[in-house]
């Protein structure tokens, strides 16, 4: 065979995720860790487990492209059913693909995602009647290329209507509504129609919501 050999995509991820896991391990194990590759923990397949003592570290690791694994905030609740006080860590690798890609209205998609897709219970439990008016601030940290969907992660803001009440209420002046904001971050997987398919990560601090009268909603 002459000239230079043409590496297969799958076979360069499968490297690379193999690279990752023996980064991964050999750190773990320096510092004093025992650990287990590619083992199950309850019904999920965990690419790493590392245990030190009372201390639990879950390791998940995603080469840019992959598509046939799972979503990762469910297997990060599995793992947490099984070991509560678990650290979960997802550790994300590029692929180099040649080719750019620019994330338009980030602001709106993410709104209609968590309006209309899947409402954070969090944002819901703080009132009657939970509405999330705007995302805003929006900054970008992460983008990952894959070869039909990439991941995009960042922070923000959530702009959220509170209503105590229902809509009877606030009118005849018994209810009462309120806007608060709230700080998040999030890792979502989109199309390439540039929608998001789903959100991998999704952390919303709603904190200030419970830290007293200083911080608490102001009336509408």
């Amino acid at each position: 065979m002459n000239g230079p050999i043409k590496i297969h995509p799958q076979f360069m991820r499968h490297a690379l995720r193999e690279a990752a896991l023996l980064s991964v391990e050999r750190d773990l194990r320096q510092e004093g860790y025992i650990v287990q590759k590619e083992t199950n923990v309850g019904d999920v397949r965990l690419d790493l487990l590392a245990t030190k003592g009372d201390i639990v570290v879950a390791c998940e690791i995603r080469v840019a492209g992959e598509t046939e694994r799972g979503k990762i905030s469910e297997i990060k609740r599995r793992v947490q059913s099984v070991f509560p006080q678990a650290r979960f860590e997802m550790l994300f690798i590029p692929y180099p693909i040649d080719r750019e890609v620019e994330v338009e209205d980030i602001e709106s998609k993410i709104w209609y995602y968590l309006t209309n897709v899947d409402p954070p219970s969090e944002i819901d439990n703080l009132s009657t009647h939970s509405r999330i008016e705007e995302v805003a601030d929006i900054d970008i940290t992460k983008i990952i290329l894959g070869k039909d969907r990439f991941v995009v992660g960042g922070s923000g803001s959530i702009l959220v209507n509170l209503q105590y009440g229902s809509d009877g209420d606030v009118e005849r002046g018994d209810g009462v509504e309120s806007t608060m904001s709230f700080p998040f971050t999030f890792e979502a997987l989109l199309n390439e129609q540039r929608n998001i398919e789903t959100m991998e990560e999704l952390e919303i601090d709603v904190s200030r919501f419970y830290e007293g009268d200083d911080d608490s909603p102001e009336e509408s």
